[in-house]
C-alpha cells in the first residue's frame, strides 16, 4: 500500500482471510473429531465392562452346571438312609441358589443391558428339576 500497489495488497487481504475462514473450519473439524474420539472410547469401556459382566454369567453358570452334575452324581450313589441329609443338602443348595438369583435380577435391574442378562437363569427348570430329584430320592 505503501508503493501504491492497492491489487496486490487487496489480493494479500483476500487470502489471508481465506486461510482465516479455513483455520477456523480445521479448528471446528478438530473439536468434533475430539467428541467422537471421547463418545468411542466411553463406548469402548462401557462394551468393556459389558463383556466382563458376560464372563462373570458364563462362570457362573458352568459353575452351576458343575454342582448339578455333581449333586446328580452324589444322589445316585448315596443310600436311601441319606435321603433327609441330602433332601436338607438341597435345600440349602436351593436358598444359595435362590439369594443369587435375586441378586443377579437386581443387579440387572440397574441397566437396559445387564437387564437382559438377567433372564439367563430360568428358576422354573431348576425347581422342576429339583423337585425330580426330591421325589427320587423319596421313592428309593
Amino acid at each position: 500500500m505503501d508503493r501504491n500497489q492497492d491489487e496486490i495488497a487487496a489480493m494479500a487481504l483476500q487470502e489471508k482471510l481465506h486461510h482465516s475462514k479455513l483455520q477456523e473450519t480445521y479448528l471446528e473439524q478438530r473439536e468434533v473429531i475430539r467428541r467422537q474420539t471421547q463418545a468411542l472410547r466411553d463406548e469402548i469401556g462401557r462394551l468393556q465392562e459389558l463383556h466382563k459382566d458376560l464372563n462373570d454369567k458364563l462362570t457362573f453358570l458352568l459353575a452351576r452346571t458343575n454342582a448339578a452334575a455333581a449333586l446328580k452324581a452324589t444322589a445316585a450313589v448315596s443310600s436311601p438312609g441319606d435321603a433327609g441329609r441330602i433332601s436338607r443338602g438341597f435345600e440349602r443348595m436351593e436358598q444359595k441358589i435362590l439369594r443369587f438369583e435375586a441378586g443377579t435380577k437386581a443387579y440387572g435391574a440397574i441397566g437396559s443391558e445387564a437387564s437382559r442378562l438377567s433372564n439367563w437363569s430360568d428358576q422354573h427348570e431348576v425347581q422342576s428339576e429339583l423337585e425330580k430329584l426330591k421325589a427320587t430320592r423319596r421313592s428309593s
